[in-house]
């Protein structure tokens, strides 16, 4: 029985790890998001002034 709980609490150790990845990469999508979506609206403000200035 002790080896069981032993295993549980190697499993839980995992799966907290992999949790934490997981959140690691989220955050980092997040961010490259957000930086892709900043280079976006600097081209469309680009273009905007470009057909103002014509």
């Amino acid at each position: 029985m002790e080896l069981f709980g032993k295993v549980a609490d190697l499993c839980q150790a995992v799966v907290v790890l992999l949790l934490v990845f997981q959140v690691s990469a989220l955050f980092r999508s997040v961010d490259r998001l957000r930086d892709e979506g900043e280079q976006l609206k600097n081209r469309v403000d680009d273009l905007c002034r470009g057909n103002r200035g014509r």
